[in-house]
């Protein structure tokens, strides 16, 4: 409950507190007579005449002290209160009012004092204990308000702002589900309570912003929908919507949730922001900086606005322009973790363009340092994120995948390549995103992005990873059969209808998984896409990843190089040991001679030349969203300025270049 409300609730149900008509003295009668009617200036003359000839009249101090908490006067209030309190300490009605006048005007720790004292003196007093959990919730003790308004609860069970209250504490908690339960519960019962209908939406608000830092993102825009059920001019739910579901891509829907934002509230920087960053995802580049513009000219200041603008000026080779656009104003410190990681990783690319690498590297340690802290949090958090898998996996692949144990594998009737899809693999960063949209646009070839469809086999096979492995060594053909229908159902579910095609699963970590896809596709066509281990490792650590298990690796140097190491050692394991069909081409080798390496890729793939694979870009830019970091790399075409970028940070690298030095000569290139 914010400021206004409490003053709204000390101003209501403060008829005056004497009992009777004012015994034997009839000035103090009339005077409450007058209160009683709503002739408050009548009231409060009397009540002054009162106090002249009894300057110590317990019940003329307490009702002055009402009349002025109904003025809005908290402070006059609480010192009329208060002397009529050393008049008579024992008078729980005039405590429990001291407490709710400095309840009102935010003074939550006397307030708390007072009620307690309250209801030390009637504790059956049902609006004393809904008034100190209300106190006790706004003041931070969720836990402790929640009790309270529990015990008046049982005083008043068909008190409707006592449930209130118990829904305001429990939400305080993010107890979100017991919260909506009780605000319905009031609402039953008045369905016209505007209060507990307006907190309902902003629970079921608040919950889809926690399920969102959690990465549960389709519940969270479920939360959203039920808020915006109940309140359809819930501007910053529809703004957050609108964020949510771009990052769910459908930037369409996304788009139509912010501009509905803004026809609520046009001047809402907030929506603003989320709508120009949804159209620079879609590489509207010039919507979305007219959108930012407006913004800024309503708010200079606002952080997300120029960070909007600068991520389009970037992509407008206006680097100068970009950097301008951070200018007089500081690193947001108390922001949200998402504005201020991109913030950092924004400034990194925008210093790297400039050749500025020194400046660039300090943004980037920067925003992976908040990164870290992050991935903290959510790895750590209840019910949160598992951190660990992808290595437990690794090491579990690593201790089956020898030639003895492979030896020992059941005997399977194989598809045939044509039959089987195309794996695209690689470390993160290594150009997959690039040979995705040159293979997507030649008229036999069409790609899944990233959709983790092998956890759909192993789920109809096993319940856990380990006895996913298990079967896999022992398969028969009908377990084959049920894990490859699973596959390449939820591999091809999104894809629109190509005819004649061939579906290339393009999911670079799949590198890790090559031995499951062997056992399920042995004759299946894999292609390896390599770059130089140290630009590699760079452009990961110059990423803001989703911070999953796997690309939380990411967070410092030393780290990078280590995950890299083990990840391309395993591969190197798995060409040992399995008969592979792999196709390794080289980043810098398709920048040299684009021809010439995709010609090799199409031979190797069965497939003639075809003159559209040189419109990549214009492909990238016809999609609504690339769901990759590199979406606006993609859509320049080919450029050379990050080959062999990691030349320019040589000195930051050094604890990379020792790990990933093993494989230079493995992948081609010089040593270093």
């Amino acid at each position: 409950m914010n400021r206004k409300e409490r003053r709204a609730q000390a101003r209501t149900g403060s008829a005056p507190r004497q009992a009777g008509t004012g015994g034997n003295d009839p000035q103090l009668a009339q005077a409450l007579a007058a209160h009683r009617s709503g002739n408050l200036a009548a009231a409060q003359q009397g009540y002054q005449a009162v106090l002249q000839r009894q300057p110590d009249n317990t019940e003329a101090l307490h009702n002055l002290g009402l009349l002025a908490a109904q003025a809005g006067d908290y402070q006059a209030a609480s010192q009329m209160v208060s002397r009529a309190l050393e008049t008579k300490p024992r008078h729980p009605a005039a405590q429990r009012d001291l407490g709710k006048i400095l309840y009102a005007a935010g003074q939550l720790q006397p307030a708390a004092e007072a009620l307690r004292k309250a209801v030390e003196l009637a504790p059956r007093d049902a609006e004393a204990q809904a008034l100190l959990g209300a106190c006790l919730t706004a003041g931070g003790e969720g836990e402790a308000g929640e009790s309270a308004c529990r015990k008046a609860l049982k005083l008043a069970p068909d008190r409707p702002d006592i449930l209130l209250q118990l829904g305001n504490a429990q939400a305080w908690q993010q107890k979100f589900d017991e919260a909506i339960t009780t605000y319905r519960k009031l609402l039953k019962r008045q369905p016209d309570h505007r209060e507990a209908r307006g907190n309902l939406a902003r629970c079921h608000y608040n919950q889809a912003m926690t399920l969102v830092g959690q990465g549960e993102l389709e519940a969270a825009g479920e939360s959203l929908r039920l808020a915006l059920q109940i309140d359809e001019s819930f501007a910053d739910a529809w703004s957050n919507l609108g964020s949510l579901l771009n990052q769910l891509g459908r930037p369409e829907e996304a788009e139509a949730a912010c501009r509905h934002a803004l026809e609520l509230n046009a001047q809402d920087p907030d929506a603003r922001a989320n709508l120009a960053l949804i159209l620079e995802h879609a590489s509207r580049l010039d919507d979305a900086l007219a959108e930012a513009e407006t913004g800024l000219d309503q708010a200079p200041q606002h952080p997300w606005l120029r960070l909007a603008a600068a991520k389009v000026e970037r992509r407008l080779n206006r680097g100068e322009a970009a950097l301008q656009r951070f200018t007089g104003i500081t690193a947001p410190q108390d922001g949200p973790y998402p504005l201020r990681l991109d913030w950092h990783f924004e400034q990194g690319r925008l210093f790297d363009r400039q050749n500025r690498p020194d400046e660039a590297i300090a943004a980037f340690h920067a925003g992976n340092r908040l990164a870290s802290e992050m991935a903290e949090q959510l790895f750590s958090a209840p019910g949160g994120r598992q951190r660990g898998i992808t290595r437990q996996r690794m090491e579990a692949l690593s201790a089956r995948i020898t030639p003895e144990r492979v030896a020992r594998w059941s005997a399977l009737t194989p598809p045939s390549a044509e039959d089987s899809p195309v794996f695209l693999v690689g470390f993160p960063r290594s150009g997959t995103t690039l040979l995705h949209h040159v293979l997507e646009s030649h008229p036999r070839l069409r790609v899944a992005e990233e959709v983790e469809a092998l956890l759909s086999a192993e789920a109809a096979l096993a319940g856990d990873y380990t006895g996913w492995l298990d079967r896999l060594e022992h398969l028969d053909e009908a377990g084959a059969k049920s894990a490859r229908q699973a596959y390449l159902q939820r591999l091809t579910a999104d894809l629109p209808d190509k005819p004649g095609a061939r579906t290339v699963d393009k999911l670079p970590l799949n590198i890790l998984r090559l031995p499951e896809i062997h056992r399920l596709y042995p004759n299946a066509k894999i292609i390896l896409a390599l770059r130089h281990p140290c630009d590699v490792c760079l452009s990961a650590y110059m990423q803001n990843f989703d911070l999953n298990d796997a690309m939380a690796n990411f967070v410092t140097l030393e780290e990078t190089g280590r995950f890299y190491a083990e990840v391309m050692g395993l591969y190197r394991r798995y060409r040992q040991v399995l008969p592979l069909d792999v196709h390794a081409l080289r980043y810098e080798d398709l920048i040299d001679d684009f021809d010439g390496v995709v010609g090799s890729l199409l031979d190797f793939l069965d497939l003639d030349w075809d003159e559209k694979v040189r419109d990549f870009a214009e492909t990238a830019r016809q999609r609504q969203r690339i769901d990759t970091p590199s979406y606006s790399q993609v859509t320049e075409g080919l450029y050379d300025r990050a080959r062999y970028r990691w030349e320019r940070y040589r000195n930051h690298l050094n604890p990379v270049i020792e790990q990933v030095r093993p494989f230079l000569t493995d992948f081609g290139y010089p040593e270093v």
